[in-house]
């Protein structure tokens, strides 16, 4: 179906109207994610990202604090404004083991949404100030595996870095922890699992067998495609864990709060800092499992958040890293027509030509 020569369904027909093409590739979680950044020292996060890979359902809600005076004698009552809640945004969405399969097989996901935490200067002078400029983001990927300072050190000897706005990272995880050795949970429990059942079949070769057609999904995509099942099944519990995350502090450091989780979902939310208030992580048990590792097969996770606009308690300036935080009334209405900080992946100001709707 095409209107004024463009298709905008992404569907394409033959001759004799049948369909023969899918829809273009949405890339819906390169547009509705949440960000988590957990603090560090010197006005520094660790963030990372956990992609919505279905549509999330979303609902907010805020209110007025409003003093009532009712006068003696007045049909009616009078009321002083004393600010407003922040807002409270509810998310709910679905991790779909099948679906991420395909995806990574298919259109492959984003390195920011696997297991990864990157360095960030959270004030864009701070950034300037201890880091030199640079062009290339694959130099600065070569000097950084050389490995420079613990990131939590007190005094940074600089790292070249690919600029100072809020989406490129800046260096590598935390080391003041030890080295990050992640656990692999899905070999661990596809292997526990093996020598369990073998150990009452006797048929160990013969799950091992197994394990090597279902470990890996060629036999479902075509062979360049074909994605390590277990460091996908890993890929589910990283995100998992950072959203249980969400309500904890730094055991070893209880200076360091929970983290922060940004909200990004097309126009309609633009990188919102907020705290989270509660979640719920259920099993659908209808979607069924992964047999060797008992992984679900769909997860759906619920979120209670709270809008939590800091900054640095001055002036709603959207598109930039600590200004774009702080607090916008109506008048950001009625001058940009925007009241989210717009300072992460998505951002106005990294756009080299923007339309603004002329009166």
């Amino acid at each position: 179906m095409s209107l004024f020569g463009v298709n905008w369904l992404g569907i394409d027909f033959d001759t004799d109207g049948v369909f023969y093409n899918k829809f273009f590739k949405r890339k819906l979680e390169e547009r509705s994610y949440l960000t988590v950044e957990f603090p560090t020292s010197n006005d520094r996060v660790f963030r990372s990202y956990i992609p919505f890979l279905e549509n999330p359902t979303i609902s907010e809600q805020s209110s007025s604090r409003l003093q009532e005076y009712k006068l003696v004698g007045r049909a009616g009552s009078l009321f002083g404004y004393m600010g407003a809640e922040s807002r409270k945004i509810d998310v709910t969405f679905r991790i779909n083991l099948l679906h991420l399969m395909h995806l990574q097989a298919t259109e492959g996901l984003a390195t920011r949404f696997l297991s990864s935490f990157k360095l960030f200067f959270s004030d864009r002078e701070k950034a300037k100030e201890r880091f030199e400029l640079k062009k290339s983001f694959n130099e600065q990927e070569e000097e950084t595996d050389t490995g420079y300072n613990d990131p939590f050190a007190e005094e940074q000897t600089p790292i070249p870095f690919e600029d100072v706005d809020a989406s490129r990272g800046i260096g590598r995880a935390p080391t003041d922890l030890g080295e990050r050795k992640e656990i692999d949970h899905a070999a661990i429990h596809r292997k526990y699992y093996q020598e369990a059942v073998g150990e009452l079949t006797g048929e160990g070769g013969f799950l091992n067998g197994i394990t090597g057609i279902f470990g890996k999904i060629s036999d479902f995509f075509e062979p360049e495609d074909a994605v390590n099942l277990d460091k996908i099944i890993n890929t589910v519990y990283v995100w998992l864990n950072l959203i249980r995350g969400t309500t904890l502090n730094n055991s070893r450091n209880t200076l360091y709060g929970p983290p922060t989780v940004r909200l990004t979902h097309g126009p309609m939310y633009n990188n919102i800092p907020c705290v989270v208030d509660s979640y719920n992580i259920a099993i659908v048990n209808d979607g069924g499992y992964d047999s060797q590792t008992m992984t679900p097969k769909i997860i759906e996770v619920k979120l209670s958040l709270k809008e939590n606009r800091t900054g640095n308690f001055g002036a709603f300036n959207a598109g930039v890293i600590e200004e774009g935080d702080n607090l916008a009334g109506w008048e950001a209405i009625y001058s940009t027509n925007n009241l989210d900080p717009y300072n992460g992946l998505i951002n106005p100001l990294d756009v080299s030509s923007i339309s603004y709707i002329q009166e």
